[in-house]
């Protein structure tokens, strides 16, 4: 996991419920990768995008996590022990339902598992992306953890490239953004969260996302209608200061980072 941050970027993510299926097939991961990967990424881009689809999941919202998860090396052992593409922890005493290390080094076995457990743990998160990072990265405990905190900061970076690539940006010329997280299923109410890029996010309310406009660069990070039958919808937009919210958002509880 790399030390600091130092590109400032501005997500908008905000969810509705229309129509959904399972997994939609007109909307999360049907144009695969984007061209923003390096080969290291790229070269597992059919796997990605298959079992990002299953899951309602955008591959290039997987690709992010994988990049700063292992690069794209699928023999990858961290020193806590979590393996493969997207570092999932083995089979050990108390956890014998999960796979054996040498299975998980599989590329297909891992991203079958670790997209499936992103999807868990999105619902889990009522559809709040920036939550089921930090979780996926360091476990519901240790979510206020700064370097939970950084490590998702680097993910919505990535992300944030990509969706300006797709739409004819230079990802480089990214510069002086913020993060905004707007999710939303059938079940629950709307939940809107800033992402800062020192890893740090505030959860906000009376978010009016006709503020922004439809032109922005647009992608869909998740998509769903569960086992449940609820409907889970995640549009995500790239926005410039100039156009960023102003006397509609009033800040709620600020969540703090510990060391």
């Amino acid at each position: 996991m790399k030390p600091g941050l130092r590109v400032t970027l501005a997500l908008l993510i905000v969810t509705t419920v229309v129509g959904l299926a399972t997994p939609l097939s007109t909307q999360a991961g049907d144009a695969g990768l984007c061209s923003y990967w390096r080969s290291g990424i790229a070269q597992w881009a059919d796997l990605i995008t298959e079992h990002a689809t299953n899951n309602g999941l955008d591959p290039n919202f997987v690709a992010a996590l994988i990049e700063e998860e292992s690069k794209g090396n699928p023999r990858l052992i961290s020193r806590a022990g979590a393996v493969g593409l997207m570092q999932i922890m083995p089979y050990e005493r108390g956890f014998t339902w999960r796979p054996h290390t040498r299975t998980l080094q599989d590329p297909e076995a891992n991203l079958q598992w670790g997209t499936n457990t992103l999807n868990e743990i999105t619902r889990q998160a009522q559809g709040r992306i920036t939550l089921a990072v930090l979780a996926y990265n360091s476990g519901w405990d240790r979510i206020q953890l700064r370097s939970a905190r950084l490590f998702a900061a680097k993910v919505f970076d990535h992300y944030a490239r990509c969706i300006a690539l797709q739409h004819g940006l230079d990802p480089k010329q990214l510069t002086d953004y913020a993060v905004y997280i707007v999710a939303h299923s059938s079940a629950g109410p709307t939940y809107v969260d800033r992402f800062k890029a020192d890893g740090t996010f505030e959860p906000l309310v009376n978010f009016d996302p006709v503020q922004f406009s439809a032109d922005l660069p647009h992608a869909v990070a998740f998509s769903l209608l569960d086992e449940n039958h609820i409907a889970w919808w995640v549009d995500v937009w790239v926005a410039t200061p100039a156009i960023q919210p102003s006397s509609n958002l009033a800040k709620t509880t600020n969540l703090r980072t510990t060391e």
